[in-house]
């Protein structure tokens, strides 16, 4: 209860502001942020750019350890890569409220699975979002949740034709901590 009444206390003042007048840019359009999504765990940097759109970078490390509870079969793939993504916010507010966000990665991965020694390649993944951010703390710090799916493009082949890894559309949840600045 006194978590909602936080919540709403953060929260309200700016949905009065929005109601007042045009959207506009927020004070702080640069926003350090922890993705803890499905199967990542990244660090970016993102960018406010218009009061409908930013634009994120983000370093991961990409293991969909979910995988095998979704419908593919239980994989030991992992990897390094980067990702790209765009946040578009429909109502004009900038880093918060609903968001509607595509993304891409490319990620350097290794799988071993059944094989008997461990192959490397490169993976993609795609996928969108939609979710709700917030803003508290004077608009410094930010939380998102989110729902979409994501095609995880991640099988590398060894030196006799074999594959390991996996590849398939499956659930996508955004969890997603910021320090704005």
């Amino acid at each position: 209860m006194l978590l909602a009444v936080g919540l709403a206390w953060q929260v309200t003042p700016a949905f009065a502001a929005e109601s007042q007048g045009a959207p506009s840019m927020p004070a702080r359009p640069t926003i350090l942020e922890a993705d803890l999504g499905s199967g990542v765990v990244g660090v970016g940097i993102e960018r406010v750019l218009t009061p409908a759109l930013s634009l994120r970078a983000t370093f991961q490390l990409n293991r969909p350890w979910y995988a095998q509870f979704w419908h593919g079969d239980e994989s030991d793939v992992i990897g390094f890569g980067g990702e790209i993504r765009p946040f578009f916010f429909p109502l004009g507010t900038a880093g918060r409220g609903l968001y509607v966000s595509p993304f891409g990665r490319i990620v350097g991965i290794r799988a071993q699975d059944k094989l008997p020694e461990s192959a490397s390649g490169v993976g993609w993944s795609t996928g969108t979002t939609v979710g709700w951010g917030w803003l508290f703390g004077d608009g410094r710090w930010l939380a998102r949740l989110g729902a979409g799916a994501q095609y995880w493009s991640f099988e590398v082949t060894d030196a006799r034709g074999r594959v390991a890894g996996l590849r398939g559309v499956y659930p996508d949840v955004d969890i997603i901590l910021g320090y704005a600045f």
